[in-house]
């Protein structure tokens, strides 16, 4: 299956990885409801033409959008929720898939390995962590050696619960506490530090950093999403009125939360670069295209269209056709004024808020009515 010809079920998700990231890897959900991957080498080298590979399945049946995260220069692990809601687990290593023995159990209670098992096909791309989760799971690397995996999910109380692979082997799961009424974003700070952001039931965000929990205010209408960079912790979330808000940690205390304007019609997503202050965030508009705002030397740059080639790694695009989407779009960037999925005009942000434009550079309410 070509990447163009692609046809899914979940947003993609990108991950770079190998020395200096040159590496990219896709995953998404196909209609099988099996694990998809394509692989695209050396994206990040000067003057390279390679192409996306075709689609590969690593099988499963999956329920819930993957999230991938690199644990080391040539690794990478990917997590999702399998139709009996446990944790799924797959793993790249020195250039191929781990594969796992099948266990097969006889109905007179001995256990055979799969070389016993008839016919073949004895080994699986993926491990089950058990658990019974209810939301998609989210995960960080984190240590000094970025040699520990953490794997947060909500759980049936609607607790955080997380479950660590350390000196070699996974610990058993471990609850948090606390109620989400979100799936839950993790974010690791200068590798000695963990935080993990929610959407608690009374629509305000909290956090965890040193096992307590902490509110940071609200009302929000959507999940927080968090990113670091070297000085800083940035979070990100929608308000009730569809705006983007954010606030951020210096190490010692927060800021409050200053709002960037827009109308979401996405949860925010977020990128940005651990050896400066540069950071962008991601959401959809009302026109469904793919609005940036962008953070360099402290101040905010107004909301554009940015290119397909700076989203790959939190483009949102839904349906059965996103990632077919990025691969006809890649380098490409939309042109304010395209028809939106209702048919009407096209609208364009400018200064923070949404709304069609005409040619006199007037600004219109969303209605149609002059400002």
């Amino acid at each position: 299956m070509s990447f163009s010809q692609s046809i899914f079920t979940s947003p993609p998700e990108i991950v770079s990885w190998g020395p200096n990231d040159v590496h990219l890897f896709a995953f998404a959900v196909g209609t099988d409801q099996a694990l998809w991957y394509a692989q695209l080498d050396g994206f990040a080298v000067v003057g390279n033409t390679n192409a996306w590979s075709e689609w590969r399945s690593l099988g499963g049946v999956v329920m819930s959008p993957p999230r991938a995260v690199r644990s080391g220069e040539s690794s990478v692990e990917v997590f999702a929720v399998d139709a009996h809601s446990e944790l799924l687990h797959w793993q790249f290593r020195n250039g191929a898939w781990t594969s796992w023995p099948i266990i097969h159990v006889p109905t007179d209670g001995t256990v055979l390995t799969a070389s016993h098992v008839v016919p073949p096909k004895p080994h699986r791309n993926w491990e089950s962590l058990g658990g019974i989760l209810t939301s998609p799971p989210h995960a960080v690397t984190f240590g000094e050696l970025n040699d520990m995996i953490l794997v947060f999910a909500r759980g049936t109380d609607h607790a955080l619960w997380t479950r660590a692979f350390a000196n070699g082997s996974w610990r058993d799961w471990d609850t948090l506490g606390h109620r989400l009424s979100s799936p839950p974003h993790s974010v690791t700070w200068r590798r000695e530090t963990f935080s993990v952001f929610v959407l608690g039931t009374d629509s305000a965000i909290w956090y965890t950093m040193d096992s307590d929990w902490h509110s940071l205010g609200g009302p929000f209408s959507s999940a927080p999403y968090a990113v670091a960079t070297f000085n800083h912790i940035h979070v990100f979330a929608a308000d009730t009125q569809r705006a983007l808000k954010h606030c951020s940690w210096n190490g010692s205390s927060w800021s409050s939360w200053e709002s960037l304007g827009g109308i979401l019609m996405s949860s925010p997503t977020a990128n940005s670069f651990q050896n400066n202050e540069l950071l962008n965030v991601y959401a959809l508009g009302t026109d469904s295209a793919i609005w940036r705002r962008r953070l360099v030397a402290a101040s905010w740059s107004d909301w554009d269209y940015g290119q397909v080639a700076d989203v790959l790694q939190t483009a949102k695009r839904t349906g059965a056709d996103c990632l077919r989407w990025l691969g006809r779009q890649q380098g490409r960037a939309r042109r304010p004024g395209v028809r939106g999925p209702a048919g009407g005009r096209g609208e364009r942000i400018v200064e923070g808020r949404v709304g069609p434009s005409d040619r006199g550079g007037r600004l219109w309410r969303s209605k149609g009515r002059a400002k």
